[in-house]
């Protein structure tokens, strides 16, 4: 038997508002108050809402083009899920509000004919996925006055909207869990390229492991590929007191751990707890399944569309920030006391 699909009474009354409040954030037809519109949107997202018929709102004769920007460096955009269920998210996102996607070039200073196009309203606004701290778009779009929603947190002090998973929390329950295996000695995998999962991931993790009285350290990497972490890890177990569980600030760097302990002969959970962050198809068809710090790809892009919509339909709407929950997924790689 199938659950049914949330309803806009499942909103209103989860948001704490009325339905016909809910009804005019999704279609536009009176403005809401931009607190109590990014709280009915995460929501919406939190349960999975997609409204109905949100595209017949949109024939004003205004640009319906969202500008979309995605860092393709090297293979961790084409090899990580996560970014695919993103894209294909954004997709249906946009197809249901009644929008459509440019994509930028990765630099502004290499397509300068498109940022013209940009001005002053070719675009409905601009969506930047997972930015880093050196992304050049977000400061020209916004010195263009475009306004601009990030999915994951722009990690330099600009004004954006942005929609997020709350990794902080999803990393403090993992130390919580590895303690409770009895786990003592943990290192976490990470890399010197600043976005907002990576500095939360550390933050959250020296946190955690502080307040619990456990050895952590921080180990960083070249890239985020598997490679890479196999590597750093067969350096790490062959030290002089090693770690008896692992975090990797991806999937992909859970699957190099992975690698390297059964290249080395060490037992998975046994001597060696193992966890990812993004709860991707690797952690699930892994052997054994590994552990991973949940995202949420497809409430994400349903979110920063939505909330670009109600930017669009409301310029003077202030920048708004939605955060969605991030649980810990638990699978055999850190099960050595059951659950």
């Amino acid at each position: 038997m199938t659950s049914r699909s949330p309803t806009i009474r499942d909103v209103a009354e989860r948001a704490g508002v009325s339905v016909t409040t809910v009804s005019h954030v999704y279609s536009g037809k009176r403005k809401v108050a931009s607190e109590t519109t990014a709280r009915v949107l995460r929501v919406g997202a939190e349960i999975g809402y997609h409204p109905d018929g949100v595209a017949r709102t949109l024939a004003s004769g205004r640009s319906t083009t969202i500008a979309l920007e995605i860092e393709l460096a090297g293979g961790n955009f084409l090899l990580n899920p996560y970014f695919s269920s993103v894209m294909s998210a954004l997709s249906v996102a946009a197809i249901e509000n009644g929008f459509t996607f440019a994509l930028l070039p990765n630099d502004p200073n290499d397509g300068e004919s498109v940022r013209a196009a940009l001005r002053p309203r070719g675009v409905a606004g601009a969506i930047i996925v997972e930015p880093t701290a050196s992304n050049r778009w977000i400061p020209a779009l916004l010195e263009d006055g475009v306004r601009v929603v990030t999915i994951g947190r722009y990690p330099i002090a600009l004004e954006t909207s942005w929609v997020d998973n709350d990794h902080r929390s999803g990393m403090k329950e993992a130390v919580e869990h590895l303690a409770g295996q009895g786990y003592g000695r943990i290192a976490l995998l990470s890399v010197h390229e600043r976005t907002s999962l990576v500095v939360d991931l550390e933050s959250a993790f020296d946190e955690a492991t502080t307040e619990l009285e456990l050895a952590g350290r921080t180990v960083f990497m070249g890239d985020l590929v598997e490679a890479s972490a196999r590597d750093i890890t067969h350096e790490i177990l062959g030290s002089r007191n090693p770690p008896d569980a692992i975090i990797g600030v991806i999937d992909r760097v859970a699957v190099g751990i992975m690698q390297a302990a059964s290249e080395r002969g060490v037992s998975v959970p046994g001597d060696l707890g193992v966890i990812g962050v993004g709860d991707t198809v690797l952690s699930r068809l892994s052997d054994p399944p590994f552990t991973s710090i949940q995202s949420t790809p497809n409430e994400l892009a349903h979110a920063a569309v939505q909330l670009l919509r109600a930017i669009w339909l409301d310029p003077e709407m202030p920048d708004s920030q939605i955060l969605l929950p991030a649980e810990l997924k638990v699978r055999a790689s850190t099960l050595r006391r059951g659950t």
